[in-house]
């Protein structure tokens, strides 16, 4: 090899260790794991990190996940990784999974199963392995891309950032050097690769943007476009870091986090440019449903914050937003409409989290003082079967103290009972009649009066 192609791959590898060491990425001892496709990135990052494992001081073992999406190409990758893998006695693990058929099933796109599917593997590994890092081998015109796809899909400062440095335990350090000094590397150490032709298939939209977009922008508008949109992406990182300070303080402010929900005080961010709200909004949602939305969702968001309370939207995988007097109230849509539940005197039963107990006694205790979870009533004209479910539209009943029939949508509301709550509560009822809305309020027609002869108990834990 002549001393120029010697200077010019030295070169690519030191920006690789440059770009390593300005970021921190690696650390004494790291198991690393290296993604390995069969594709040229990849076999460069093995080349690198094989060649530089003793440097910095490190052991390196690499994985391969047959994604099953281009028959006997795909089986050729495997075995092109495997048999890389085992000429330098490197510990190799293999996945196989259909990703088009779980894409099918799960009603998302090939590349965002792919990816899901992926970073799945990757923790379960870190996990039970012990893995310190895992290399992909994203590079400088992944993340050119990845900026102008966020653009066009209306991504925020978060999507011109770009592919993140460091990903959890996942590190990026080919991020640092172009497609061109990595062909040109593998040529110069004579190493081949696998090609992978969907790289050229544009029903993908990636590759749309990488082989037809980017160039016409370099011919038509600027040549040098790929390092104007780098240094848009470390502006961009820049300010969302600022604007991520800012959501957090807001998120403290604003956000309470429950066991099967998230309420977002929609009306303390009044003054909050949508912006803003729309970043705490996928954050919130990003952290505590591991859902990505889209900018769609984020407007539909925004709309039913001007619409009034009850008002619902579905977001993705059954992701639920509800709109509250003052708050957004988000849960996953787990809750199916469930079967009326029989409940005879003297047994108990179970719906939802709440139990319901009847059963009859002599007479109501002196100093009783309903607490919403004991009531009396009175069993003269009941029957021995009653039934428990969630009230619907059109239920009526006569509210204690009242003497005409109420909506029970009304009374809910008139009560201030949350929309959330009001999709799980509970009435119980008996010949077609509500005797009790549970834990709120019994029918006035079932109070006890003295000619009652049989005294019902009912009781909510």
């Amino acid at each position: 090899m002549s001393s120029l192609n010697i200077n010019s791959k030295s070169k690519i590898e030191q920006k690789v260790i440059k770009f390593i060491a300005d970021n921190c990425l690696i650390n004494e001892n790291d198991q690393i794991l290296i993604a390995l496709s069969g594709g040229a990135d990849s076999v460069f990052a093995f080349l690198f990190f094989l060649k530089f494992a003793k440097k910095f001081k490190i052991t390196i073992s690499a994985i391969h996940i047959n994604h099953k999406l281009r028959g006997n190409e795909a089986e050729e990758d495997q075995k092109f990784c495997e048999v890389l893998c085992h000429n330098h006695s490197i510990p190799f693990y293999k996945f196989r999974v259909n990703v088009g058929k779980i894409a099918a099933r799960e009603k998302t796109s090939i590349e965002e199963t792919g990816r899901n599917i992926r970073y799945k593997i990757f923790d379960d590994l870190i996990k039970s392995k012990g893995y310190d890092k895992i290399v992909t081998a994203h590079h400088s015109d992944d993340n050119i891309e990845t900026i102008l796809f966020n653009l066009f899909r209306g991504s925020g400062l978060k999507g011109l950032s770009g592919i993140p440095i460091v990903r959890g335990k996942i590190i990026r350090p080919l991020l640092s050097i172009t497609k061109k000094e990595i062909l040109e590397y593998l040529t110069l150490t004579e190493q081949t690769y696998r090609e992978d032709a969907s790289n050229n298939d544009e029903i993908y939209k990636r590759n749309f943007i990488r082989n037809n977009l980017i160039p016409s922008l370099k011919k038509n508008l600027n040549p040098n476009v790929s390092e104007v949109i780098n240094n848009l992406s470390r502006t961009a990182i820049d300010l969302h870091q600022l604007q991520n300070q800012f959501v957090d303080y807001l998120i403290q402010d604003s956000v309470i986090i429950e066991k099967d929900h998230v309420e977002i005080k929609i009306d303390k961010l009044g003054n909050i440019g949508e912006d803003v709200i729309s970043v705490l909004l996928i954050k919130i949602i990003n952290e505590n449903f591991s859902i990505e939305i889209e900018s769609a969702n984020i407007s539909a968001l925004l709309k039913l914050k001007m619409m009034q309370p009850g008002k619902t939207i579905e977001l993705k995988k059954g992701l639920i937003c509800l709109r509250e007097r003052e708050s957004f109230r988000l849960y996953l849509n787990q809750i199916e409409e469930p079967n009326e539940v029989v409940i005879k005197i003297g047994e108990k039963t179970k719906l939802f989290d709440k139990t319901i107990h009847i059963k009859e006694v002599k007479k109501i205790p002196k100093n009783f003082n309903s607490d919403g979870k004991t009531e009396y009533i009175c069993g003269d004209n009941l029957d021995n079967c009653f039934i428990l479910k969630v009230w619907k539209k059109g239920d009526k009943f006569i509210p204690l103290g009242m003497r005409g029939l109420k909506n029970v949508s009304d009374f809910l509301t008139d009560i201030k009972i949350s929309g959330f709550e009001k999709k799980q509560q509970l009435v119980l009822q008996n010949r077609n009649k509500i005797v009790w809305v549970v834990g709120l309020r019994i029918d006035n027609r079932y109070k006890i009066n003295d000619n009652c002869k049989k005294v019902l108990k009912i009781c909510l834990s």
